[in-house]
């Protein structure tokens, strides 16, 4: 009988493991790097500065292109070139950028709004009464052929076209000297006026109310005769003897 095969282990012994020779990697914290830095050179910027050069050159471009377009139809007589220089002239003008028809009519429009001062005299001046309007004033200011004002209309309206047309021709030749409206009353102003060196002779005076009611004596070589609106409060004050 032949024997079976058996199984032989070697044992080798291997390379010793030495546990101090490989070190592990260490963390420092203190340790500073730096990063990367970027650089950026001046060449770009030369890019810029043509353009300095290149706005110059279009605007002599445009220019010599207007000038062309004008010359040569002239030097070789077209229609166009006919056209007369007025007529031109004109039309060119009429082409104004928008902003000049703003300004001008801001312009017009300044012109033809009246001055402050003026507007605030008008409203003063609207917003007064006859009663006050005519105080402190005297003859020469509203008698007829004097400068228009509104003490003239507002003693013609108020006085004098409500008196009768005799009473008016007597009136006016006693108008030589004449004094300013005076408070009579709190409510009532007189104006008085006479021939030179006849008054209390020869005078008329003019009273009015606050109410805009109106009254006037006459004294005809010193005979007196009045009239008076029907309302006229004063009638006491007409006529008396002096």
């Amino acid at each position: 009988m032949s024997t079976s095969p058996s199984l032989h282990f070697v044992v080798k012994p291997g390379p010793t493991l030495i546990s101090n020779q490989i070190k592990a990697p260490s963390l420092v914290l203190d340790k500073s790097t730096f990063s990367p830095a970027l650089h950026i050179s001046t060449e770009g910027s030369s890019s810029s500065s043509d353009m300095s050069h290149t706005i110059p050159a279009l605007v002599f471009v445009c220019l010599g292109s207007l000038i062309s377009i004008v010359t040569i139809p002239l030097s070789q007589g077209s229609e166009w070139a006919r056209i007369p220089v007025e007529q031109l002239m004109a039309n060119l003008s009429s082409i104004n950028p928008p902003w000049t028809e703003q300004i001008g009519e801001v312009e017009n429009a300044s012109d033809h709004t009246p001055p402050t001062d003026e507007l605030e005299v008008e409203q003063e001046v609207q917003t007064l009464t006859p009663f006050e309007l005519l105080t402190g004033v005297s003859c020469p200011a509203y008698f007829p052929g004097e400068q228009p004002s509104a003490t003239s209309s507002a003693f013609e309206e108020h006085i004098w076209n409500k008196l009768p047309p005799e009473i008016q021709a007597q009136a006016t030749e006693r108008l030589e000297v004449c004094g300013p409206f005076e408070p009579a009353k709190k409510d009532l102003i007189v104006s008085q006026g006479c021939v030179e060196n006849e008054c209390g002779t020869n005078d008329v005076r003019f009273f009015l109310t606050a109410d805009d009611i109106a009254a006037v004596e006459i004294y005809a070589n010193g005979q007196c005769t009045y009239a008076s609106e029907p309302s006229f409060r004063y009638k006491k004050l007409l006529c008396v003897p002096r």
